[in-house]
């Protein structure tokens, strides 16, 4: 078994998303050279950001020893990002919630995302903020949030 299970589960929320969620998900930046409308990135910070920080996690040994198990505590990055050629800022924040509110649902269904191990992963958002603006090519609405984790290594 790994000794972080961080990338484990990033890969499980990623598969999760992508099957629960009618717009794009990517693990990591988004890559595609398309203008994408609508999209949730998993393991990244919003678009603009000049911090690269796909998240972290801190482990606690539970004993003593070579079969010493650890206590992992971790946050992913992630946010959903919608764009229209307008200046529909209104409609842009029901679509971008919308999202985040299927992200909840798909993760309260199942919050261990169908992991296993010593203890099965508990996967729930933790935070999130809202960020709007118009650019040159029309309004967008981002949203980054903060999925948090409890697991055992």
């Amino acid at each position: 078994m790994a000794e972080s299970r961080w990338s484990d589960i990033a890969v499980a929320v990623t598969a999760a998303l992508d099957a629960a969620l009618t717009c794009d998900v990517f693990d990591g930046p988004a890559t595609s050279g398309d203008k994408l409308t609508s999209y949730v990135c998993v393991g990244a910070n919003a678009p603009d950001s000049l911090e690269p920080n796909a998240g972290a996690f801190t482990q606690q040994y539970r004993g003593l020893g070579p079969a010493a198990t650890k206590d992992e505590t971790g946050d992913i990055r992630c946010h959903i990002s919608s764009w229209s050629g307008d200046n529909d800022l209104p409609a842009l924040r029901v679509t971008v919630m919308g999202i985040f509110d299927d992200i909840n649902a798909a993760l309260r269904a199942d919050q261990t995302l169908g992991l296993t191990g010593i203890r099965a992963p508990e996967i729930e958002v933790r935070s999130g903020a809202i960020m709007q603006g118009y650019t040159t090519t029309g309004a967008r609405v981002d949203l980054p949030f903060v999925l948090s984790y409890t697991t055992q290594v």
